[in-house]
């Protein structure tokens, strides 16, 4: 790897040409979004029209509700495959020789856009002189914005501008080692914050339903599945984006201390596995756990057989979600007491287990290379296996020895006073003919 490595591009910021190719690309997108946000507001916008009320139809949600948690999902499971191969590419591969090109960041960049677009149409779709929600952000006098849509906005440009951050942070530093870089974390943090939004969104969309503003919402107040499946998918979504903090562990390239990966993996559990109990009901953290693991199994498929790279591993969080849901069975109705034995319970089991699993991989290790346990009995046991070879070693330096004094005789033979003044130097001669005549 470290011959890949120094073998690629070097480090440093992109070409001109390619920061000039990303501006215009970028403007481009940007023109295309802000023209069909600012048509619809005057009233000009029929194709967004006519998607927000199919999405509403489809939902059961008010359309600035539906649409705009349809299109941030979906990009964001786009974002999260082209993050999981660019970092596979740089294992693989070495350093990039641009941003464009590598193909993982287009996926990258599409899927934050993605985000990024949704948070804005969000905001457009909300109809003159309504209020999306009971806190809902005055814009002006007569539009008032959700405040899920303005979450999605803020948290998806914060991790847009990571992108040209990079850029600047590679410039002035050169190139980044690990995942854990500001930029980086930017991108990362920006994706995962948008989840939130797209809950608090959700739960705006419920309330504007729970008031009859949706022409197809039923009469009872029975859950819709579809909006069963979208919490499912929001909290198993804030489970991915919480462990992919982790993914130089699940590389296996990590460049900080190994104790870091379970403290990270108690902390997303504890906080996306608590949630998901609380907000999807009965069974909630087991679903949260199955929408990570198929999502993220799908994205290590892809990534490893199908795109050739290397396969990430994962938690499985299974263990945890039970523990989750038995703890729910007595504590629900108390949610900080349950919020607090809950990740209680699943840190100390994930504990035991990394405990037991190091011991053994520890034993593992001794039974292999043959190195002392720590036991004085295991000490005791291997010293008569170790004993000929340190007899065996002991007779080379004894050999070793009895050579260079037999050269060293040689030498004396060979050589001459002057050549022997020269090597040995005065100062030891005169003391030892000083010592001679002392002696006589």
């Amino acid at each position: 790897m470290l011959a890949t490595v120094a073998a690629s591009e070097p480090a440093g910021g992109a070409e001109l040409s390619q920061v000039i190719i990303a501006t215009a690309g970028a403007s481009i997108g940007m023109l295309i979004l802000f023209t069909l946000a600012l048509g619809y507001r005057s009233g000009r916008g029929s194709t967004l029209a006519r998607v927000s009320a199919f999405s509403e139809r489809v939902g059961g949600l008010p359309g600035w509700a539906a649409l705009p948690t349809a299109i941030s999902g979906i990009s964001l499971q786009v974002a999260l495959l082209g993050m999981y191969w660019d970092i596979a590419l740089h294992i693989g591969v070495g350093r990039d020789a641009g941003p464009l090109a590598n193909p993982a960041h287009y996926l990258i960049l599409f899927g934050l856009f993605g985000v990024f677009a949704a948070g804005v149409i969000g905001m457009a779709l909300t109809p003159k002189g309504e209020k999306p929600g009971p806190k809902a952000v005055r814009l002006t006098r007569d539009w008032h914005v959700s405040v899920g849509s303005v979450l999605i906005f803020a948290a998806a440009a914060f991790a847009l501008i990571g992108f040209p951050l990079d850029d600047v942070w590679h410039r002035l530093f050169g190139q980044d080692v690990t995942l854990w870089g500001p930029t980086h974390l930017m991108l990362i943090g920006g994706a995962g914050m948008t989840l939130i939004g797209q809950a608090i969104l959700l739960r705006e969309g419920m309330w504007a339903r729970q008031r009859g503003e949706v022409e197809s919402a039923r009469a009872d107040d029975k859950l819709p599945l579809i909006t069963w499946l979208r919490r499912m998918g929001i909290m198993g979504g804030l489970l991915i984006g919480l462990s992919t903090f982790q993914a130089e562990f699940d590389f296996g390239v990590p460049q900080y201390r190994l104790v870091l990966q379970p403290v990270l993996i108690a902390l997303a559990a504890g906080v996306a596995l608590v949630a998901g109990r609380l907000w999807i009901g009965r069974g909630g953290a087991i679903a949260t756990a199955l929408f990570f693991l198929g999502m993220r199994g799908a994205i290590g498929l892809i990534v490893g057989p199908m795109l050739g790279e290397t396969f990430p591993t994962m938690p499985l969080y299974l263990g945890s979600a039970v523990l989750v849901e038995l703890a729910a069975l007595f504590l629900v109705k108390r949610p900080v007491v349950f919020g607090a034995v809950a990740g209680h319970g699943h840190g100390d089991a994930g504990a035991v287990g990394l405990g037991r699993l190091q011991a053994e991989e520890q034993r593992e290790a001794e039974r292999e290379h043959g190195e002392p346990g720590h036991r004085a009995g295991d000490r005791d046991r291997r010293e008569p296996a170790l004993q000929p070879d340190r007899e065996q070693r002991a007779g080379r330096t004894g050999a070793d020895a009895d050579e260079r004094r037999q050269q060293q005789a040689l030498d004396e033979d060979v050589r001459g006073p002057g050549e022997l003044e020269r090597d040995l130097g005065p100062r030891v001669l005169g003391g030892e003919a000083d010592g001679a005549d002392q002696g006589t």
